[in-house]
This record gives C-alpha cells, sequence and structure tokens, in this order.
C-alpha cells in the first residue's frame, strides 16, 4: 500500500461515522533466532466491547497463545514458511473478539 492510499484511508476513515467497538489488549514477546528467523508470541489476549461512549461493557479472556514467523518481504514466503506449513493456521484477534463478544 503506498503512503498516498494510507492517507486517503485514513481520511476516509476518520470522515465516516465510524467508532471503535472492541478493545484488543494482549502481551507480545519477540523472538529470534540465530539463522535470523523473527518470531513474535502474543499471549494474555483479551478482548473488551465498548459502548458508544468507550466505556467497558464486557470483556472476554481469550487463553490462546499467538506464535507467528515475521518474514522479511525480501525473502520468499513459501520457502521461508515450509518447515512450518503443518502450523500455519489464520488467526485473527479482531475476529476472534468480535465472535466472542457478540449478544
Amino acid at each position: 500500500m503506498s503512503h498516498e492510499t494510507l492517507i486517503e484511508l485514513v481520511t476516509s476513515i476518520r470522515q465516516a461515522a465510524m467508532r471503535p467497538v472492541v478493545l484488543v489488549s494482549y502481551v507480545r514477546e519477540y523472538f529470534s533466532t540465530v539463522g535470523g528467523l523473527r518470531f513474535t508470541l502474543d499471549r494474555q489476549i483479551e478482548y473488551t466491547a465498548l459502548n458508544r461512549h468507550f466505556g467497558s461493557t464486557r470483556a472476554h479472556r481469550d487463553y490462546t497463545n499467538v506464535l507467528e514467523l515475521k518474514v522479511p518481504l525480501d525473502v520468499d514466503y513459501s520457502s521461508a514458511t515450509k518447515e512450518f506449513s503443518d502450523l500455519r493456521t489464520r488467526f485473527s484477534k479482531y475476529c476472534q473478539a468480535i465472535s466472542a463478544l457478540q449478544g
């Protein structure tokens, strides 16, 4: 995404009648291997629903730990992740928050 496109997106969001509906908090740890691979580990994930005044209405603790491999842009993603292909899953903290806080 270009810098100009990002500015346009942020501007359109600010002009729309949008407001935050959920707060996601977590503890993140950073790791790297001697071979240069980098990982992040997210834990103690908590989702909090927000009302129109940004007050908390309910919260949910997620006991999932999320380990993510960070692949540099100049490295082929497929070759970097081939050793981990059986562990690959999609995990969106935002989507999990919306699902956990429905109702």
